[in-house]
Order: structure tokens, then sequence, then C-alpha cells
């Protein structure tokens, strides 16, 4: 989803700049720094900037948007995803709701399996809160760390095989799986009873 945004919303920048809560499960890992360095040795970017904010502000304007659509959600009543999508569009002007809609929007893809075969893991990666990369021929496959805004940068590298490395190879598409039997019982027995009945069989018809 991040790289559908950027390459929607990013179009002539020169420069990237992020911001983001340090949710490893999220943001503050690897496989994000691995995305982050490989946009700038495809040529989208001369520099990105990765900042995190510090333990005890977890709190940005992203947040304040959830906040607007929370106040929509919980005086609506909600029974399919369409439901959820106008709720979306109808909590602030900026707000538009994307769905996955099978594949017609976007693909899911398998980043994972791309980068682990071409980077090695930055050390130390939860000691510090600002990354920098470059697309500058000496920096390409390499993270700039700091602990602190505007402090001394630790340089390392994460390109494993800089010759073998074909940045602009097709990137392997993730099937979307299918719910199983016992979700489909989980939503049968557990969800069905709160839905509405012109929409129970939409998402929690009764398993086969």
């Amino acid at each position: 989803m991040v790289y559908r945004a950027i390459k929607e919303f990013t179009k002539n920048e020169k420069n990237l700049q992020i911001t983001c809560d340090n949710c490893s499960a999220q943001n503050k890992n690897n496989l994000s720094l691995f995305f982050w360095c490989w946009l700038c040795m495809m040529g989208l970017f001369e520099n990105i900037t990765i900042n995190f904010m510090l333990p005890g502000h977890t709190k940005f304007i992203c947040d304040s948007f959830f906040g607007k659509i929370k106040k929509i959600f919980r005086n609506q009543i909600v029974n399919t995803i369409d439901d959820i999508e106008q709720i979306i569009n109808n909590s602030a002007k900026s707000h538009i709701g994307l769905k996955y809609n099978d594949g017609i929007r976007w693909n899911w893809y398998d980043f994972e399996k791309f980068f682990s075969q071409n980077f090695v893991n930055c050390p130390h990666l939860k000691n510090y809160y600002h990354f920098r990369f470059s697309n500058s021929a000496q920096d390409l496959g390499k993270v700039y760390c700091s602990k602190k805004s505007g402090g001394d940068e630790i340089c390392y590298t994460l390109l494993r095989n800089n010759n073998k490395f074909n940045v602009y190879k097709q990137l392997d598409i993730l099937e979307v799986a299918l719910l199983t039997n016992e979700r489909k019982k989980y939503l049968y027995t557990k969800i069905r009873q709160y839905v509405d009945d012109p929409y129970k069989d939409i998402y929690c018809s009764k398993p086969e």
C-alpha cells in the first residue's frame, strides 16, 4: 500500500521525507529500510529521509485523521465494506476510501522474498531514529543512521551484492488468500448475530 501511495502521490518529487512511529511490526524494521533503499537505487528519488518519533511522542497528524474516521464510525450502523468506505469518505474532505476490489486498484507484492535475497540487516536498528538514503553512486545500497536529528551519522551497507542485484526485476505478486473453513465458521457462529438481516449472508453465510 505504501508503494502504491508513493507512486501515485509523489510524482516529480526528488526528495522524500517520511515520519513514522516506532512500531517495529509496521515501520521500524529491516524490511522497511530495504524498501527505502531500493526506491533510491531505482532512481525514483534522489534522497529519502525517514524520521521516527521519540518514545513518549507517539501522536502526530495521521492520528487526527483516524480520529475523524472514528467520530463518524461510532455513530453509524456498519454491515459491509461499502459502509466502511462511505464512512471514510464522509469523515473529511481529504479522505478517500480505496477498497482492494479483487486487485483492480493494486497488487500485493512479495517484497520480503525479493529483499531477503539481496540485502542484509542493519545492526542496532532500534537504537536509531533517523535514516537517510541517497541515489548518488557512492551511496547506493547504503543507509546513514543517527540517534538525533542532525547528529553524527553511521553508515551501513545494506546491499548484499551490488553486481548481482537487478533493481528492476519483476516483483512476485502475492495471491490473496481465501477465507478458511475455520474462519467462515467463526464469522457464522460469532459475528452473524450482530449483522442486520439483509446483509447476514454477504460475509457471514453458513459454511458448506
